[in-house]
């Protein structure tokens, strides 16, 4: 696997882990630290709600 399929992957884009690949085209993944997906869930909140007013 290329990592420009991962990035293409509409399966992958959004999924709450760490996407890498090793040195064979293998995907690894690891979840994320709890701390970091609770942060990044409340950048995305925060955006879509400006993203709403805005457009309103």
């Amino acid at each position: 696997m290329s990592w420009s399929k991962v990035v293409d992957s509409p399966l992958l884009r959004e999924l709450p882990f760490k996407i890498e690949l090793d040195t064979f085209g293998k995907l690894l993944m690891a979840r994320l630290p709890i701390i970091v997906a609770a942060a990044r869930c409340a950048l995305a909140i925060s955006f879509s709600s400006k993203s709403t007013r805005a457009v309103h």
